[in-house]
This record gives structure tokens, sequence and C-alpha cells, in this order.
């Protein structure tokens, strides 16, 4: 079984007050899996969760052929 690539956001613009803390999420459909990955400024965003104060928290859960990967911002800033 073959599933081309789809995905999917509820949301196109989110508006956080500066310091705040957000929670972004996505979902892709696909077989064989995909490559999932957040981008910022056309950098890939790197999960630091064991570096003390660590900005950006991704998690990716897998159902089947779906996928939802979430991205946590803290402290949100202008860049």
């Amino acid at each position: 079984l073959i599933v081309a690539p789809k995905v999917e956001s509820k949301r196109s613009t989110l508006s956080v007050p500066y310091g705040a803390e957000v929670l972004l999420s996505c979902q892709s459909e696909a077989h064989p899996k995909a490559m999932h990955y957040w981008t910022k400024n056309g950098t890939m965003v790197i999960d630091k969760r064991k570096a003390s104060k660590s900005k950006h928290e991704i998690e990716e859960v897998l159902q089947s052929y779906r996928t939802t990967l979430h991205l946590k911002i803290r402290h949100v800033d202008r860049g």
C-alpha cells in the first residue's frame, strides 16, 4: 500500500505575545513514512531538550500511516 504524502495544519497564522510559550502542530499522511522536520527562516529547528534552557521541543506521534508533529516553542521572540 502506498499513500501519497499529504500535510495538514489547522492554523496558518498564530499570534502570541513575546515571551509566551506556544505549541504548533501539523499532521501528515504518507506510506512509506515521510521525513518530518520544522524550519525557521529556512533553517531546520533542532530539538535540544537535553540542553538546559532549551527553546524548542519536538514530538512525533505515529499512528499507522499518519504522523502528528508538535513543536513547543518557549519564550517566543521576534526572530
